[in-house]
């Protein structure tokens, strides 16, 4: 289990505006892209977009995962309502979405990894 429930506490909660759910999710590229490779297979284990919503002044994010043969995630998009003030708070709950759904997870070393990795963002 994650040790991230006390950092939030050193982090403003998302920010809650209203939005569309049927806007569409950012056709380009998202402003910063962090990810974890799968060591000998083509694809990323883990993949955390950071963008900035500048129209609103506030940040979004989305998360990827793919773990033995088993995808989970979306793309940064207002249609998903994740904003935050900053783009370290943007991080933080990206984390937190992340690190919870490891949580529902069986613990296997691709879990460990990919726990690991995201701990270690910053």
């Amino acid at each position: 289990m994650s040790d991230l429930p006390l950092l939030d506490l050193m982090h403003a909660p998302p920010v809650d505006v209203p939005f569309d759910r049927n806007a569409e999710v950012l056709q380009g590229e998202p402003d910063e892209v962090l990810s974890l490779p799968q060591r000998r297979l083509a694809w990323l284990e883990a993949r955390i977009d950071l963008h900035r919503d500048r129209a609103r002044d506030l940040w979004m994010w989305s998360t990827r995962l793919h773990i033995e043969g088993r995808g989970y995630g979306y793309s940064v998009g207002e249609k998903w309502g994740k904003f935050a003030a900053t783009r370290a708070d943007a991080l933080h709950w990206a984390r937190v979405a992340l690190l919870g759904y490891l949580d529902k997870r069986p613990d296997t070393p691709a879990t460990q990894r990919i726990r690991r990795w995201a701990e270690g963002l910053s």
